[in-house]
């Protein structure tokens, strides 16, 4: 009996990191958080009473288990506490440009 074994490619470092958008998106991204998001999350900031310490800064999102864009376009999508929800308010496209931006600025520490 003959037995072989085939060698599976291991994933790379570099597909286990999350993709960067494409500056498009973060440019759609940036205009959809100034008209929907800035009046509130300002500078990456919460500017509502009482919800100081929900920023959109990396250490918060991370605290929060939100420091993904797919955990961010959720939030986006249902909202949650005096977030409203966006879905129906933004097209899929606009949830994910505006959580491309959001994890861009936070990653990167631009907040």
């Amino acid at each position: 009996m003959l037995i072989t074994a085939r060698a599976v490619p291991s994933q790379t470092r570099a597909a286990a990191r999350p993709q960067e958008a494409a500056p498009t998106d973060l440019t759609v991204g940036r205009e959809v958080f100034e008209a929907n998001c800035a009046v509130c999350h300002a500078g990456g900031l919460n500017n509502i009473p009482g919800e100081e310490k929900h920023t959109l800064k990396r250490d918060a999102l991370e605290k929060y288990g939100l420091f993904s864009q797919q955990a961010i376009e959720s939030q986006v999508r249902s909202g949650k506490d005096a977030m409203p929800p966006f879905q129906g308010s933004l097209s899929d496209e606009e949830i994910a440009a505006v959580a491309a931006f959001v994890y861009d600025q936070a990653a990167k520490a631009l907040w």
